[in-house]
């Protein structure tokens, strides 16, 4: 999916978000004070029921939700699927609010086999009426379902809140890009790429099972994602990695045409092949990787050691395991006589182990950088430290955290940083390597009373904040400019920035998420970060948090961006500004 789709769609829905709800605007039961109980009258809602679709006759019920806990009333209206596409229309809808469960019973086109079930499955839909008339029923609103309920109740945002929430996470875990568009909206005969990744997801939770093997699968899965977003069940991810692997796409495909439903069916086989590339330990397939011969690293698979060859821009297995040779080493003949950092930074990555991650604090200072890559030097004048910078496209960044703790500062700084700074662990020597965690006021360097109203801060750009003399906070575009580079030049690679940017150390290995490359020395390092909406903290090896200078005004929210090692890629959010959770990264006053 087009990155540039993806940072649009972040900042549409970071902007509703903070218009919606903000920390003094809630209330029990899980609204917000800005949200209102809106009564839905003489309403048709209409879709296409699929897993694949639904069969004629299928029962399609809505049932009304209560407003404030969500629960069904008692109250429901009933419909039926009226075609093969499964298509269900309930008319003459009267509800005392907007939101709705929306649940179809039945048999379904197996695209698998290419023949009707033989059992029955549930599928499950939460929609807010007073935004759609059409609602589509899914594999993927079913996992959103129990999600965007837990989401709503422990963080008192509304269900549309929760359900983008909850949509990224569940992209996220099959290694797919949020590009914006609302489950309820998605098609397994649509076009866009959206609809793709809800058919490939489709054929990766049935493929090798039978159909009640797949319902409980799928019940096991949403069940895993209710409370955290994650699949943490390292055995089922890798036994849909293993399914997907020996399923026939192509056969898939002819079997979906041959329904003679509808004329378009996407491509959804490259995220399918995508999912079993990453839980196997291969990553993609690239022109520049062509020839090259890597062991499946993934102890749990069934394939755990068989050799694959990237082929024409696809991994196929090569043969029965060696016992010659070393798991996971990267052969590339493609490589040879290539200087470019890029290539060493992806064979320097590609032979390290994920299962010999080593942590942040178990490493020697300065060891995870990336040893093909120039860095420059920068000395902090205040307090004597010495930092490596990188120059990547245009910028000039510190390629590593701040850590800077008010040495030397004048009274000012010193006040704006009074428990607003904290090290994440009790070992200060920690610090020296992960940097310190600040509040977004003390990383502007400001006063802790702008946390709710930055109507009066002058929004500067190249605003200093506690950096270094000549270097500033970024501000969210200049992280946008960082990612853009950083896709356009290293997609050759991985489609994903996060992997991009990450080091190859000090991340624990999450199945399915690709390993760090850390392609151009920006050396992301795993740090542990507090997160202080519940007290829930990440800790080392899982994930590492940053601030932009960017605020949302009259709101105790900035920009922040999360790297995790189960997600490829990042996230962009916001947080309250009082919350000590961001690291810092300076980047060089423009000229």
């Amino acid at each position: 999916m087009k990155l540039w789709t993806l940072f649009a769609t972040f900042l549409i829905n970071f902007t509703f978000f903070f218009t919606a709800c903000s920390s003094d605007d809630k209330n029990a039961g899980g609204t917000s004070e800005a949200e209102n109980s809106i009564a839905i009258t003489d309403k048709t809602v209409a879709g296409v029921s699929q897993k694949g679709p639904f069969t004629n006759g299928s029962v399609v019920t809505l049932y009304e939700l209560n407003f404030r806990t969500r629960a069904q009333t008692g109250k429901s209206f009933f419909g039926k699927i009226s075609d093969d596409k499964g298509s269900f229309s309930i008319n003459n809808i009267e509800l005392a609010s907007q939101y709705a469960l929306l649940r179809a019973d039945g048999f379904y086109r197996n695209e698998i086999t290419g023949k009707v079930s033989t059992s029955q499955i549930t599928l499950n839909a939460i929609s807010d009426l007073s935004e759609r008339d059409n609602v589509n029923i899914n594999l993927l609103t079913h996992l959103e379902y129990e999600r965007a309920i837990w989401l709503a109740q422990e963080n008192e945002i509304s269900i549309s809140e929760a359900k983008v929430e909850a949509d990224k996470e569940i992209f996220a875990t099959f290694g797919v890009e949020y590009d914006g568009n609302h489950f309820e909206d998605l098609n397994i005969f649509g076009s866009s790429d959206a609809d793709a990744a809800l058919l490939a997801i489709s054929v990766i939770m049935h493929a090798g099972r039978t159909e009640g093997e797949f319902s409980l699968a799928l019940a096991n899965l949403a069940t895993d994602l209710q409370k955290d977003g994650k699949w943490n069940d390292s055995t089922a991810i890798t036994d849909a990695a293993d399914n997907s692997f020996d399923a026939d796409t192509v056969q898939i495909r002819r079997n979906m045409e041959e329904w003679n439903i509808a004329n378009l069916i996407p491509d959804f086989a490259p995220i399918v092949e995508y999912f079993w590339n990453n839980v196997f330990g291969l990553g993609r397939c690239t022109a520049k990787r062509e020839g090259e011969i890597r062991a499946n690293s993934n102890s749990r698979s069934r394939y755990f050691d068989y050799d694959f060859v990237c082929e024409n821009g696809h991994w196929h297995l090569l043969g029965e395991m060696e016992t010659s040779r070393s798991a996971g080493k990267s052969y590339s003949s493609s490589s040879e006589g290539d200087d470019s950092s890029s290539s060493e930074a992806l064979s320097s990555s590609s032979e390290t182990s994920p299962n010999a991650v080593q942590l942040l604090a178990d490493i020697e200072p300065d060891s995870w950088f990336n040893p093909n890559v120039t860095y420059g030097t920068l000395k902090d004048d205040r307090d004597g430290n010495t930092y490596k910078t990188v120059t990547i496209g245009t910028q000039n960044w510190m390629a590593e955290n701040l850590k800077f703790n008010g040495t030397n500062a004048d009274e000012v700084t010193l006040n704006n940083l009074k428990d607003n700074i904290e090290c994440y662990s009790p070992n200060d020597s920690y610090c020296q390597k992960a940097g310190y965690m600040y509040s977004w006021t003390a990383a502007m360097n400001i006063s802790p009373a702008y946390q709710y109203d930055v109507s009066a801060y002058p929004g500067d750009i190249n605003h200093q904040g506690i950096c270094p003399e000549g270097w500033h906070i970024p501000a969210w575009n200049e992280w946008e400019t960082l990612f853009n580079y950083a896709y356009e030049n290293g997609k050759a690679y991985t489609d994903s920035v996060g992997t991009m940017l990450k080091s190859n150390k000090t991340w624990e290995y999450y199945p399915g998420t690709p390993y760090g490359m850390d392609l151009f020395g920006f050396s992301i390092i795993s740090t542990g970060a507090l997160y202080g909406w519940n007290g829930f903290s990440e800790t080392e090896g899982q994930n590492t948090a940053y601030w932009t200078a960017d605020a949302i005004e009259g709101y105790d929210r900035a920009i922040g961006i999360n790297f995790y090692h189960w997600m490829a890629g990042y996230d962009m959010g916001g947080r309250g500004k009082s919350w000590i959770t961001g690291y810092i990264r300076c980047v060089e006053n423009s000229q």
